[in-house]
């Protein structure tokens, strides 16, 4: 049997296009598979990642106190936090009672473990004035993974006014037993 002249060249091109076609089909697809493994990186970094978050809790009635917590997997490595402006604490204007001076926004914590928190009073809430601002922002600066992030955790104390502090019914059942229990104790 014999073959048409050219049969051979064409089949040949033939084979080259498709192979080309099957090479760049599958570059894609192997950059598309290196983008999909960048992403679950970027996803199981940022699962396993320090979450340092900042709060206002609300003590006593008006007792207006700050929460740092690290609400995430691991530990915030060389945890730095830092007020942006001065705040004296409970309104009084003494430089013992800024706030900016205070060991927390001063010293460098070297491990700030997972479920870590650092809490301290602010003001009450009728305090609040020039020298404790309603608004301010705390900035925690810290390392994971050999990168350093920077967070900016701003606050504004106004928000809270007229608020209330949710009274914990089991306490409120435990002064009962306990004043219960005096009582009986005295009989």
């Amino acid at each position: 049997m014999q073959v048409p002249s050219g049969t051979i060249e064409l089949l040949t091109l033939a084979l080259v296009i498709i192979t080309a076609v099957y090479a760049y089909f599958n570059y894609l697809m192997a950059r598309r598979n290196g983008e999909m493994v960048e992403q679950m990186k970027a996803q199981h970094e940022s699962f396993l990642a320090p979450v340092i978050a900042t709060g206002i809790k609300i003590k006593h009635g008006s007792m207006m106190c700050l929460l740092v917590k690290n609400r995430g997997q691991s530990p915030a490595i060389n945890l730095r936090l830092s007020l942006d402006r001065d705040f004296y604490q409970f309104g009084e204007n003494v430089p013992a009672n800024n706030m900016r001076n205070y060991p927390m926004f001063q010293e460098t914590i070297p491990s700030f473990a997972p479920g870590e928190e650092i809490f301290t009073w602010l003001v009450q809430g009728h305090e609040l004035n020039e020298f404790a601002p309603k608004e301010f922002v705390v900035l925690a600066r810290y390392q994971f993974g050999g990168k350093t992030y920077e967070q900016a955790h701003s606050v504004n104390l106004a928000a809270y006014f007229r608020t209330a502090q949710d009274r914990d019914e089991l306490l409120d059942e435990a002064k009962k037993m306990s004043a219960s229990l005096d009582s009986l104790a005295k009989k």
